[in-house]
């Protein structure tokens, strides 16, 4: 499964994206901190599940 992180505060993110990693086979296509690029990245990256 191909999934967006959206979180602002960065630690967490990382955090986020390290349990993902280590507990699950999703696969993190693209990290964000601002909102206002996530849109953009929807439409290209095109991904299954945005957390």
């Amino acid at each position: 499964m191909r999934a967006l992180l959206i979180i602002h505060d960065v630690t967490t993110l990382n955090r986020i994206e390290r349990m993902i990693k280590e507990t699950t086979n999703i696969h993190i296509i693209g990290k964000f901190t601002q909102s206002r690029h996530v849109l953009k990245a929807v439409k290209t990256m095109m991904p299954e599940v945005n957390f």
